[in-house]
């Protein structure tokens, strides 16, 4: 459905600014970087559109954000786009988009073919991700345990079927969840063992960190030289505040950041417990919208990170968690990110059944990672700075 109504959104779009005297070309162009506005606020997400008041922020805001990405070509649109266009296409995406995404959505719920499973295997501990499933899909899936079914699921790896509509349980949690489950990695773990284990970073990626890095450190400058003023004032020196944190192959590394905390001596045995007593001013704005963390482009241009991977942790948690998450060290094989496919669709991670659930969607980047789902990260990392979805 979503791949329709994105296609559908650009034509739309495309067609009202060429109904406001704009040439085709240019309308494709703006309706296309307005697009990515709207992917990036998650605009088409299952549960975003069928709520109407969370359709009107997030049109409004992504509308906002492909304004702001028109400007980078705006010496080359000057002569076609004006303030009174951007507004009344500002309206028509935040209203008439928005109702247009609510019905699409009611049709598709009320059109769309249900899909039966029959299981084969044994489904015990694995309830909850089936309910889960069936809940993503808006009950377009079942799971049923009769003779009235589409398609075969397999649960277990040890049962072989073939000639059938046979789907299995990895894929399915790998497609619709978009993380994968603990319960499935330890019921497949033989083929997991071979996905995750020698993934190999490409040289391109390298290159795309550096020219990223490079750029966004020259935009960036004047945001880090008024942070650096604001934390010199208040709390004096020092501005950056260095932490150690596990990389690649386990290897630690000093990551660093803007410091957002005053200086205080640091309870080993509760490190958390007075941070909230000791955030700076502008330490909330900045921990807020994740610009104390633009430093570590300095860490992306060492080598150390990538703009997009597990974020790494801090020692004492990694040791924590190690042993007692399955498969955790597969989400160091590759370098850490400033951001990632788990903060992106994940809370703040505090206890441990919230570190597993990091870590799944952590190990779904590391097996499915190419640059097209990186440049997603990027884009949905906009909605992550404002505070919208995941977390710090």
């Amino acid at each position: 459905m979503r791949k329709y109504i994105k296609i559908i959104d650009i034509l739309i779009i495309t067609i009202f600014l060429i109904l406001l005297k704009v040439p085709f070309t240019v309308a494709f162009f703006v309706a296309f970087i307005v697009f990515l506005g709207f992917y990036a606020f998650r605009v088409y997400d299952n549960e975003n559109m069928i709520n109407y008041n969370s359709n009107l922020i997030r049109n409004a805001i992504g509308t906002i954000i492909g304004y702001v990405g028109t400007l980078i070509f705006y010496f080359a649109l000057e002569n076609f786009i004006n303030r009174y266009m951007l507004i009344y296409l500002f309206i028509f995406n935040t209203f008439a988009l928005s109702l247009l995404h609510l019905i699409e959505y009611k049709i598709y719920t009320k059109h769309a073919n249900i899909k039966k499973f029959l299981i084969l295997g044994d489904s015990k501990g694995i309830e909850n991700i089936l309910s889960e499933i069936e809940k993503k899909t808006m009950n377009k899936i079942k799971f049923v345990d009769t003779e009235d079914y589409d398609n075969l699921l397999i649960v277990d790896p040890k049962i072989k079927r073939n000639g059938e509509n046979v789907e299995y349980l990895p894929n399915l949690c790998e497609y619709y969840l978009k993380r994968i489950p603990i319960e499935v990695l330890s019921k497949f773990s033989e083929y997991y063992e071979v996905t995750l284990n020698n993934p190999l970073e490409s040289p391109s990626k390298r290159i795309i960190d550096i020219i990223i890095s490079v750029v966004l450190m020259i935009l960036f400058s004047p945001f880090m030289l008024i942070i650096s003023f604001f934390i010199l004032i208040e709390d004096g020196l020092p501005i950056i505040f260095e932490q150690k944190r596990i990389g690649k192959d386990e290897k630690s590394f000093k990551m660093i950041k803007f410091r957002s905390l005053k200086e205080a001596k640091i309870d080993k045995n509760n490190p958390n417990g007075e941070i909230e007593k000791r955030v700076l001013k502008i330490g909330k704005f900045i921990r807020f919208t994740r610009l104390d963390e633009s430093l570590q482009f300095i860490n992306v241009l060492k080598g150390d990170m990538s703009i997009v991977g597990s974020r790494p942790e801090m020692e004492e948690f990694h040791l924590k968690m190690n042993g007692k998450i399955p498969f955790y060290s597969k989400r160091l094989k590759l370098k850490p990110g400033i951001t990632g496919w788990a903060q992106i669709n994940y809370k703040h991670t505090s206890t441990i059944k919230d570190y597993i659930k990091k870590t799944e969607y952590d190990l779904y980047y590391i097996k499915n990672r190419n640059l097209m789902l990186d440049l997603q990260i990027m884009l949905k990392t906009f909605e992550t700075m404002i505070g919208m979805k995941g977390a710090r």
